[in-house]
């Protein structure tokens, strides 16, 4: 597992932690939910493009 593969991962699993703490919490601070939204965007853009660099060395 290298060091490009751990970023995607800490990524979601602190995604995924922070979802549990939001439906607890019932946050509607609109500051707030832009904030994690964005935060949540980039892992996602950071993950794809990981996935597409690792298919793109494989070819």
């Amino acid at each position: 597992m290298g060091i490009i593969t751990i970023v995607p991962f800490v990524l979601l699993v602190s995604a995924i932690i922070y979802a549990v703490v939001w439906a607890i919490r019932k946050t509607n601070n609109p500051a707030t939910l832009a904030f994690w939204q964005g935060l949540l965007r980039y892992g996602v853009t950071c993950d794809l493009a990981t996935f597409a660099m690792s298919i793109g060395t494989e070819i």
